[in-house]
């Protein structure tokens, strides 16, 4: 939602969870006999107990530069990133 709610904000980087599997149950065995008649399930039965985010991946993708007229408005065109400095002269 966050994504769509910054759409049309200026500067503003997508964002992608990406999620992993958490453990699963083994419910069956491999092999185990499922029924009376002696059907026997050859992969087994597991159930999954859900997923966890792993990681969020941000989209550094180029965006459409866009004329402000601001004096202090800055962009930059291709890779790369603003490096502040502060007064002490050390990066921020």
């Amino acid at each position: 939602s966050n994504n769509i709610a910054n759409m049309n904000t200026t500067a503003f980087s997508a964002r992608r969870a990406e999620f992993a599997d958490l453990h699963y149950q083994q419910l069956r065995a491999p092999g185990a006999i499922t029924s009376a008649s002696g059907q026997i399930a050859p992969s087994g039965v597991e159930i999954g107990l859900g997923v966890r985010a792993a990681s969020v991946a941000v989209n550094f993708q180029q965006g459409s530069l866009e004329q402000t007229g601001g004096d202090l408005d800055i962009a930059i065109e291709g890779e790369g990133f603003f490096e502040v400095t502060l007064a002490s002269g050390e990066p921020a």
